[in-house]
């Protein structure tokens, strides 16, 4: 492994605390609840990657007056949710197929590509690393907060050129700031 890629890794991954910022856990105690910054959490959009069968997340999100977008080709239908919600059978894809659908065009659809108070929530079991890297500034501009599982984060110590996939991805959340 190269020294250089595991200490860009470690700044990367390293906590953050904004100025007068305070924490709130959103949804379950284990997988499905994320730690986010208890700013400009109510009544926006939100654009969530990746629903499975755990969406305790988005059960919380509406009762903030916040309309969730929901998007995974995965499952037929999402687990019922209370609340504004649309779902759409389609992953987040580089590009849109009939199967996937880029963050862009989930923007433009319901014309919230000018908008900067969005929220993102991608958990896609690894397909992080192949999109990530393919969003461009645009793209993630609207959105005041991103919560972003990251999976196989393991496989950056054992294979080479999973160091640069990793690198790669997580430098494109770093454009904005």
């Amino acid at each position: 492994m190269h020294a250089d890629q595991l200490l860009k890794l470690q700044v990367m991954l390293k906590p953050a605390f904004p100025v007068g910022a305070r924490f709130v856990r959103i949804g379950g105690e284990n997988d499905g609840g994320y730690v986010m910054v208890n700013h400009r959490l109510n009544d926006t959009n939100v654009y969530n990657f990746g629903i499975g069968q755990e969406v305790t997340w988005d059960q919380t999100m509406p009762n903030r007056g916040n309309t969730i977008y929901q998007f995974d080709h995965t499952i037929e239908q999402p687990p019922l949710v209370v609340g504004t919600t649309v779902f759409r059978r389609a992953g987040l894809g580089s590009t849109t197929t009939e199967m996937f659908v880029s963050l862009w065009d989930a923007l433009t659809a319901n014309g919230d590509q000018d908008r900067n108070d969005l929220i993102l929530n991608i958990d896609i079991e690894g397909g992080e690393w192949d999109i990530l890297p393919a969003l461009l500034v645009r793209d993630l501009a609207p959105f005041s907060q991103i919560v972003i599982e990251l999976h196989d984060l393991l496989r950056f110590i054992t294979l080479s050129g999973f160091q640069a996939k990793v690198v790669a991805s997580l430098s494109s959340l770093f454009r904005l700031y």
